[in-house]
């Protein structure tokens, strides 16, 4: 079989595939895939992609944890006490709930 990509990282291949982040399989002319592999590739690429969106759910959960521990901070530096900080986050948390449901957001 005639090898193409030939002085590329690729140099040993002869087909290639991409998988996308929409869950696409995308493949070269040449990579002769069964339906069988095709399917294999796109259920694998499926559970990549909710891996990463995990990953972002996790990153998402830190970021607003960071953001509430900064506030607790804040408030602290400003005199209040900790529990203070903490009815005050309670509260600040409250109206912004309340704000959504008015639609006022």
């Amino acid at each position: 079989m005639d090898k193409k990509y030939k002085g590329s990282s690729c140099e040993l291949v002869d087909a290639y595939v991409i998988l996308t982040r929409q869950g696409v399989v995308l493949a070269s002319d040449d990579a002769k895939l069964t339906a069988g592999e095709d399917r294999a590739l796109r259920e694998m690429n499926l559970r990549l992609i909710d891996r990463s969106k995990k990953t972002d759910v996790d990153g998402n959960f830190r970021s607003w944890l960071r953001a509430q521990s900064e506030m607790i901070v804040t408030a602290i530096q400003e005199g209040y006490t900790q529990e203070e900080a903490l009815e005050m986050l309670k509260i600040y948390q409250l109206a912004e709930i309340n704000k959504g449901k008015s639609g006022n957001v």
